[in-house]
């Protein structure tokens, strides 16, 4: 098991704050970070970049003191926080009953463009040791779990900041230090720096290859992405194939046509392949986080998604994937 400070992470399922963002008249994120602690939830992972620059301080507002001790926090340094104004974030929250019925629609693709400002990164010493401090500031805690490095590049990693992260930890305003960044610069760094970090948060799906195993052999492994594209791609491809659909649903013992089923095995393919480890998944949906949770948690997801993960493979969808795509 995963230890918190004063309890274990007993659920494989961790929750992404993407989506966590501040201006709702109802308060509908801090109800869906309470939702997920009432259902198990003991995992949360956030970054400066996310909701707008606000995920952090709505993470920090629906734990407080209280639950602080409960969880873990995990949060990353790399991508700047941008800067939005309040008038934007009331705009939001208010328009946010009509996402679902727009999104997809040419409004909702220049509401996204409106919302999302371009994307800067500074991994320069000082600047993410700045992060760090703003970040336990805006969580309303003084240490974090984990404090990760976002999307950063081998080139980025100097020893300068190596000595940042390591005087980070030691100074206990983070228990981890890790990467949160795309396999194939995780594995330069590895190769690199084979006993550094504690922690290694990367995307992986079951069309991907199998992960490698954790270099040290003592490290924490996060997957997140193991919905999302993957749920609508195979969705469609099952469609397209009722043959292969119906090899792997008889291989399965389950109707993986069905999307529910099909993301329950993708979520128990992702517990499979990462045992011992956790699975981010991230939703707006209360009743979705809940229900995802609740997926995690039970044992047949496991068993479906080790069976769904063997279909797969057998069936020759993995991808051999180039180290430039992982």
């Amino acid at each position: 098991m995963i230890e918190n400070k004063g309890s274990e992470i007993t659920s494989p399922i961790g929750i992404g704050c993407a989506y966590l963002t501040d201006g709702s008249f109802t308060r509908h994120e801090d109800r869906l970070i309470r939702a997920a602690f009432d259902t198990g939830a003991r995992h949360f992972d956030v970054a400066p970049s996310y909701g707008l620059g606000t995920a952090e301080h709505v993470l920090g507002r629906a734990l407080g003191s209280t639950l602080r001790g409960e969880v873990r926090i995990f949060s990353k340094a790399g991508i700047n926080r941008p800067k939005v104004n309040r008038l934007k974030l009331v705009l939001r929250g208010a328009l946010a009953p009509l996402r679902d019925h727009i999104r997809g629609s040419r409004l909702s693709k220049t509401a996204i463009r409106l919302s999302a400002p371009k994307r800067q990164v500074d991994f320069a010493p000082k600047a993410i040791a700045r992060s760090l401090d703003s970040s336990l500031s805006e969580l309303r805690t003084d240490y974090l779990d984990g404090f990760l490095l976002h999307m950063i590049a081998r080139e980025d990693l100097t020893d300068e900041l190596l000595r940042v992260m390591e005087r980070a930890r030691e100074e206990g305003k983070t228990r981890k230090i890790g990467l949160a960044t795309s396999r194939a610069e995780t594995s330069r760094i590895f190769q690199d720096i084979p006993d550094f970090f504690d922690v290694e948060q990367t995307e992986w799906v079951v069309l991907h290859a199998p992960l490698p195993a954790y270099p040290s052999g003592s490290g924490e492994r996060i997957l997140h992405g193991v919905l999302g594209r993957t749920l609508a791609t195979l969705t469609e491809q099952f469609a397209a194939d009722p043959a292969r659909t119906r090899q792997i649903a008889e291989a399965c013992g389950a109707d993986i046509a069905d999307p529910r089923v099909l993301s329950q095995a993708l979520i128990g393919a992702a517990i499979t392949e990462n045992r011992g480890g956790l699975v981010l998944l991230a939703s707006r949906s209360i009743p979705r986080t809940v229900e995802n949770l609740k997926l995690g948690q039970s044992p047949q997801t496991a068993a479906l998604g080790a069976a769904f993960l063997a279909a797969v493979h057998a069936a020759g969808m993995v991808q051999t994937m180039r180290a430039q795509d992982l």
